[in-house]
């Protein structure tokens, strides 16, 4: 915690400090409503995302960037939405809508929904998960944990040695023909049917590596989830940097109901 943000002035003026007085940090002051591991977590996924979108830090397009933008998906046309600035009663709000939409309302009859009804229902979504978190992340990190990852890298080292085997093959055929001891379409027809054997061969081993990566990755996600919602009593308001963190994306199936996917790979549904 940061002391000393304000001082008074011998009139009893209470001023910025702005250098004019010491400030003294104090690491550690209070327990934090989130991890320092999800704060930075955070912090690095939104430095990653102004890198995708060329977008650099403190200039006028990062500033307005929000929690939301490029986070929502609509489910009719799969469009990502957009905030825009509403007037109700000559008072201003923020609501996000369909791209699609917007474009062609023939196309997509996705409505506008409130910012403030998304903010809600995070805050919901996270109290339920606080008080169902010994019989929904618990035990689905258990789940993840106890799945047998042996046979897949098992497998993989299989697939590794047929590669090989299939390259010494290939070889085999090259120095045949260079020879001349097979004919030029016999080496072309084997030699195409290999390459194809090899192509399958990848795939399968491409296929395992992501799977076990998915489910580590899953594993790990799903173990920040659970430590963040244990150290929280509970939500007041919307939390931007613990979205940032556990959300991968929102997606809207109607005006009345969305659904936080997750970066655990859990989606969670909430009524509007």
């Amino acid at each position: 915690m940061l002391f000393q943000k304000t001082f008074t002035d011998s009139q009893f003026n209470r001023h910025s400090n702005r250098g004019e007085k010491p400030q003294y940090y104090v690491k550690g002051h209070h327990d934090a409503i989130i991890s320092t591991e999800d704060f930075e977590a955070a912090q690095a996924i939104i430095v990653q995302r102004a890198k995708e979108k060329n977008i650099v830090a403190d200039d006028e397009k990062y500033l307005s960037r929000y929690p939301f933008s490029g986070k929502i998906i609509c489910a009719e046309c799969g469009a990502t939405w957009k905030r825009r600035t509403h007037t109700a009663c000559k008072a201003k709000y923020y609501a996000y809508t369909c791209n699609t939409h917007l474009k062609d309302k023939n196309k997509c009859g996705q409505l506008f929904i409130n910012e403030t009804d998304f903010e809600v229902a995070f805050v919901n979504m996270v109290n339920k998960l606080i008080f169902s978190k010994k019989v929904l992340l618990q035990p689905f990190l258990n789940s993840l944990k106890s799945i047998d990852q042996a046979n897949a890298l098992t497998r993989i080292n299989e697939l590794e040695t047929a590669l090989e085997q299939n390259f010494d093959r290939r070889q085999v055929l090259t120095n045949l023909l260079s020879k001349q001891y097979i004919e030029p379409a016999l080496y072309a027809k084997q030699n195409s049917e290999l390459l194809a054997e090899a192509e399958e061969l990848r795939n399968e081993k491409e296929a395992l590596y992501r799977s076990v990566n998915g489910e580590l990755e899953n594993s790990k996600a799903v173990s920040r989830l659970l430590k963040y919602v244990n150290n929280s009593a509970g939500l007041a308001e919307f939390d931007a940097v613990a979205f940032e963190a556990h959300v991968d994306h929102i997606t809207v199936y109607t005006r009345s109901e969305i659904g936080f996917a997750l970066k655990c790979g859990l989606t969670l549904k909430e009524r509007l």
